[in-house]
C-alpha cells in the first residue's frame, strides 16, 4: 500500500490506470485500474456502445490489450464503427461505399494506425453467454496474451445461475464480474440498460458492487435521433476512489464520436 502511494505522488501528473481518453474522466476515475468493475449505464438507443468504443479507441492507443465481449452486435460491425471513430469518417458512407478518396486515405490510414500499434485486442460476438462460458473464453484469451481491459456489451444480456427471481440473478452477475476482475487483474467495463427512473434495471446489486456508476443523459431526449446530440452528460453517480460530477459532452453520430463540449 505504501509502495503505491509513494508510486503516485512521484507520478502525479500521470493516469494510474488505462485512459479512458477523456482528460476529466481520468480525474474522476484515475483511468481503469486493474480489479474494478465500472458501469455505463444510458437508457436504450442513447449510444452505450459508441461510447464504449471510444474507451476502446483510447484503450488501443494507449497499447492496452481489450476484449470485448459483445452479446447483441456483430463483431465486424463494432469493427466498422471502431474504423469510423479512428478514421473520422462517416460511418453511413462507409457501409454504402459512398466514400471520396480523402475518406478512402483517412480510413486506410486509420486501419494501419491500429496495427501500428502494440494493442492485441479481440472483438467476441456470442450471444447468450453465461458467466462460465465467458470466464472459459477469457482463459483461452489469457493462454496467448495479457487481458488489459474486459468490455462486457451488456449486462442483462449476460446468463447468470438460475435463481427464483432475476433480480437474484443479475445480482449474481454482478458479483461475478467481481471475481472476473480479480482473476485476469484486469478492469471491467460493463455496459447496461436502465428503467424509466435512471436506475440500472433489473437490479440494485450491480450498483452496489460496482467501483464505479456511470450514465449517459441528454438535456432534450428527442437529439437521441438526430446525427449531432449537442447536449449530452455523462454523469458519474457513484466513485468510491474519487469524486462524483458531470462531464458536458456532444455525441456526432455520423462517426460514433464523444467529444467533450466546451
Amino acid at each position: 500500500a505504501v509502495q503505491q502511494i509513494k508510486d503516485r505522488f512521484e507520478n502525479r501528473e500521470t493516469v494510474k490506470g488505462i485512459t479512458t481518453g477523456y482528460t476529466r474522466l481520468d480525474e474522476f476515475l484515475g483511468g481503469w485500474t486493474p480489479k474494478r468493475v465500472y458501469i455505463l449505464s444510458a437508457a436504450s438507443g442513447r449510444g452505450k456502445s459508441a461510447m464504449a468504443l471510444n474507451f476502446m479507441n483510447a484503450a488501443i492507443k494507449d497499447n492496452a490489450n481489450v476484449v470485448y465481449i459483445s452479446l447483441e452486435m456483430d463483431a465486424v460491425d463494432l469493427a466498422k464503427r471502431l474504423i469510423s471513430i479512428r478514421s473520422s469518417i462517416n460511418g453511413t458512407s462507409m457501409l454504402s461505399g459512398n466514400l471520396n478518396h480523402s475518406e478512402i486515405e483517412n480510413m486506410l490510414h486509420g486501419v494501419k494506425s491500429f496495427s501500428a500499434q502494440k494493442s492485441k485486442s479481440i472483438i467476441l460476438d456470442k450471444s447468450g453467454l453465461s458467466i462460465g462460458e465467458i470466464t472459459s473464453e477469457l482463459r483461452k484469451i489469457h493462454n496467448n496474451q495479457t487481458i488489459d481491459l474486459l468490455m462486457v456489451d451488456y449486462l442483462q444480456l449476460v446468463r447468470g445461475e438460475k435463481s427464483y427471481s432475476r433480480e437474484r440473478e443479475v445480482a449474481s452477475i454482478s458479483a461475478s464480474l467481481i471475481d472476473i476482475s480479480k482473476m485476469f487483474s484486469c478492469p471491467i467495463i460493463a455496459l447496461s440498460q436502465i428503467n424509466d427512473q435512471g436506475q440500472i434495471r433489473e437490479s440494485r446489486s450491480v450498483e452496489n458492487d460496482a467501483t464505479a456508476v456511470m450514465r449517459i443523459d441528454y438535456v432534450d431526449p428527442e437529439n437521441a435521433s438526430e446525427e449531432l446530440a449537442p447536449d449530452v452528460w455523462l454523469k458519474v453517480l457513484k466513485n468510491r476512489h474519487g469524486p462524483t460530477g458531470s462531464i458536458p459532452m456532444t455525441f456526432i453520430k455520423t462517426t460514433q464520436t464523444f467529444a467533450i463540449r466546451r
